[in-house]
């Protein structure tokens, strides 16, 4: 027999070949599936950005709502008294249902605060041995 050839008719190949090989092959699947990833996460981003356009956006226009719902409430108040005093009562009004919204929203932050830990306190407890 001449050359480097196995009795079946095939080439043989070293063990340092076959390793060569099989590393080029693992680098070239893992820049594959660098390049998928990259790809579906410059999708997402894409649409999360998107998204986050369409939300300020939306933000926008409530803000431009509420504007427009103030000015409405002034100019009607300003029909029974001073502009000045019709100014007071929707700040006063305001500041009210500021105060009433912040202690209401404490309160259920701390409800949830508390039945988080709660949760917690219970799946450490699953977690231990006994």
């Amino acid at each position: 027999m001449s050359g480097n050839h196995e009795a079946d008719g095939a080439p043989y190949r070293s063990s340092g070949d076959l390793a060569d090989r099989l590393a080029q092959d693992a680098s070239d699947l893992f820049k594959q599936e660098v390049d998928r990833l990259r790809e579906q996460a410059t999708a997402t981003m894409r649409r999360a950005g998107l998204g986050t356009a369409a939300c300020a956006g939306a933000g926008l226009c409530a803000v431009l709502a509420l504007w427009s719902a103030h000015q409405s409430a002034l100019r009607t108040l300003e029909r029974s008294m001073p502009p000045g005093r019709a100014a007071a009562a929707l700040a006063a009004t305001y500041t009210a249902g500021a105060g009433v919204l912040s202690v209401v929203g404490a309160w259920k932050l701390r409800e949830a605060a508390r039945a988080s830990g709660d949760a917690l306190h219970r799946a450490g407890e699953d977690l231990t041995p006994h």
